[in-house]
């Protein structure tokens, strides 16, 4: 059920990101679809003792709504956080919902690790694809380890920000 909303989400913030009079109604889809995936998955949340993510489902209902009654009065900050999510949204999804990309991606860090500790001369070896060892401590690799979020908010905090294209991708 989550991965439709999501597919759902994904597709309404590449609806936003095609110039037209729809913009705003499909940023607010994409929105409404990414809240409404928190609340799905409120039952794991809570048998995991997990109450941060219950707290954000409950704190994205107002986001939504003043979110959305600024999308339709098509305010710029509202876009441009639309905009910065949707860019997000888009460099992000396919490592997470593709698991040959995602998976791709974690080998490598995987391959750059052993190699920068081979450098420091700490022998360690591999008990699967994406678990690193030594002296019987292991360390699993997961795609939160690779930086691709970080990598996806802060090139959608750029595409947002309202300046030229040769500012955003030239230094300066």
């Amino acid at each position: 059920m989550i991965e439709y909303l999501v597919l759902l989400s994904c597709l309404g913030f590449l609806a936003f990101l095609v110039p037209g009079r729809h913009r705003k109604y499909a940023a607010i889809t994409g929105w409404t679809f990414i809240v409404l995936s928190l609340f799905v998955n409120l039952n794991y949340y809570f048998t995991e003792n997990n109450f941060l993510y219950p707290f954000m489902a409950a704190l994205s209902v107002p986001f939504l709504f003043i979110t959305a009654k600024y999308l339709l009065k098509e305010d710029e900050r509202a876009l441009n956080l639309s905009r910065a999510a949707a860019v997000a949204f888009i460099i992000y999804a396919p490592f997470e919902y593709i698991p040959a990309a995602g998976d791709w991606l974690i080998s490598v860090v995987v391959g750059q690790i052993i190699w920068v500790l081979d450098v420091l001369h700490f022998s360690v070896s591999l008990a699967d694809w994406n678990i690193i060892t030594r002296n019987n401590f292991r360390v699993e690799i997961i795609l939160g380890c690779t930086g691709i979020q970080s990598i996806a908010i802060m090139l959608g905090v750029a595409a947002a920000v309202p300046t030229t294209q040769s500012r955003k991708f030239l230094p300066s």
